[in-house]
This record gives C-alpha cells, sequence and structure tokens, in this order.
C-alpha cells in the first residue's frame, strides 16, 4: 500500500493521502471503459477506484458528465503503459517499474543515437485542471524538498519506496516521467508524490554507465518537452526541477557528459537552461 510520507521523502496524513483502497465498496461499483491511445485499446476499471485520487477523472466515471452515463471515455493522449501503471496503483497502491526496453543491435543503436536529438516530439496537446488545490502542492512541494534534500546519495535506502514489486537492474525512468505526468493532468496528487520518490529512487541509484546515462538522457529529453518551469498547479513542475537537478549536479560525468555533448552538437535549447542552472549552484 501507498504509505505517508515521511522523513524519506513524504508527508503526514492529510486528506489528500492515498490510504488503499476499499475493494468490498470498489468491487461493487459498475466498470467503466476507457479507450486508451491512437488505438483505442480498451481498458475497465470499477468507478469507485478514482475517488479520493483524482477528482477529475472521478467526476468524469461519477458526475453526471456524458462520459459517465455512456461509461465510456476517451484518453488517447496516454498510452497504454502508463494507464496500466495507474490502474495498479489505484487498487494496490503501487506500480510495478518496468524495465527499459534495450535498443535492438549496434548499427540501429547507432542510428538512434544520431536522430535522438534532431527528431524531438513535440508536447502533448493535453486537457488541464487547474483549480485551486493549495493544500496538495504544499504537500508535494514538501514530498519534492524532503527528497532532494538527500542530494541524490548513493545508494537510495529501498525504505524510501513502500512497495512489494522488485526493481529492474535497468528501470524505464521515463515510465516513472510519463506517470507524474499522467497524475498531474488528471490532479492526482498521491501519484505524483509516489511516483517523484520512484523517480528520485531509481536517480540516485543509477550507476551512470553507459546505458544509464542513454536513459537519463531519455528522460531529459522528455521532461524538458512535455513541462515547462509553469506547468503544475501551483507553478513551477516538480518533475522537471528533479531531473534538471539531478543532470546538472551529474553534468561533469564521462557518460552524462557525452551524452550532453551530442546534444550540444544539435544545438537543443535545454543546454542553455542547464548551463544556467550549473552556473547558479557554482
Amino acid at each position: 500500500m501507498a504509505s505517508n510520507v515521511d522523513s524519506n521523502g513524504a508527508s503526514p496524513t492529510t486528506v489528500t493521502d492515498f490510504k488503499g483502497p476499499d475493494f468490498l465498496s470498489i468491487l461493487q461499483t459498475p466498470l467503466f471503459t476507457f479507450h486508451i491511445g491512437e488505438d483505442r485499446t480498451p481498458m475497465k476499471i470499477h468507478t469507485g477506484a478514482v475517488k479520493g485520487i483524482s477528482d477529475p477523472l472521478d467526476a468524469m466515471m461519477n458526475n453526471g458528465m456524458r462520459e459517465s452515463i455512456t461509461g465510456i471515455a476517451v484518453l488517447e493522449d496516454v498510452d497504454v503503459s502508463t494507464f496500466a501503471g495507474f490502474c495498479e496503483y489505484i487498487y494496490s497502491g503501487a506500480y510495478k517499474t518496468p524495465a527499459r526496453e534495450a535498443l535492438p543491435d549496434p548499427q540501429e543503436a547507432e542510428t538512434e543515437k544520431e536522430n535522438l536529438f534532431s527528431v524531438i516530439e513535440p508536447p502533448l496537446k493535453r486537457r488541464r485542471y487547474y483549480p485551486s488545490h493549495e493544500q496538495e502542492y504544499s504537500e508535494l512541494r514538501r514530498a519534492f524538498t524532503n527528497l532532494t534534500n538527500r542530494d541524490f546519495r548513493v545508494p537510495a535506502p529501498r525504505g524510501l519506496l513502500d512497495t512489494h514489486f522488485e526493481r529492474p537492474s535497468n528501470p524505464d525512468m521515463t515510465f516513472h516521467a510519463k506517470v507524474y505526468v499522467f497524475a498531474t493532468q488528471y490532479l492526482a496528487t498521491p501519484l505524483r508524490i509516489y511516483a517523484l520518490k520512484n523517480l528520485y529512487y531509481d536517480l540516485a541509484n543509477c550507476p551512470l554507465d553507459e546505458e544509464s546515462a542513454e536513459a537519463v538522457m531519455d528522460l531529459l529529453l522528455y521532461v524538458y518537452d512535455n513541462t515547462t518551469d509553469v506547468d503544475e498547479p501551483g507553478g513551477k513542475s516538480f518533475l522537471r526541477e528533479m531531473v534538471m537537478t539531478f543532470v546538472s549536479r551529474k553534468a561533469r560525468h564521462r557518460n552524462i557528459k557525452e551524452q550532453l555533448m551530442q546534444c550540444a552538437a544539435e544545438d537543443h535549447e535545454l543546454l542553455s537552461d542547464l548551463l544556467a542552472r550549473i552556473l547558479k549552484s557554482n
């Protein structure tokens, strides 16, 4: 189950904490079908599963909106794996971190490297639900501060996370970012905190070998292209702040430096933001 945030990065119990599902009540509620992604993959969850986690999704499924009448909604701007992670979380209080997919072969990997910084997908067009949620923002800021004050010390303790899932040796860190972006869009504050904690854990335990340095750069590009400095309720993106902070602190590492040099060859604008951050910290 998801736990209250403690000295490892969580906050005292509040009305927005996810205390775990009441399965007896949830399983008696109707099923609701989401059609996910461009392929409209059908995925069903109980209408009671999102209560206390996401007000916008709860309203969509239960409060008289058109979707609540038909029992069907289309979410084209989220992929199936991200939504599956969300479903795992709402039913169990945790999600399984997937392994990062390996590049197919050296020649294809080299081609992908050459195109990595020249083909950048535009940010997704997302509906935004940003009413006043000052308490939730304060909780998220407190969790973020507690995490980053640890300064990415290695190794991050397993106690930072409250999950029974085994973690892969090569975690897909971008998956946490996608879950966070989804949770931000639908105001699922407990899931945002949980995704931040998972991302921090994987960054702090990242060996920064050649493969994981590429994973960090994939993460950085995704975050830079899907968030802004003022992209969240209350102000700045804590996801963007965490990733940029990590990369700026590790910029002198040989493998990170090589990735940034490739980025510099493509004149990617994130380098100017990153350089400003590095200079400010010195």
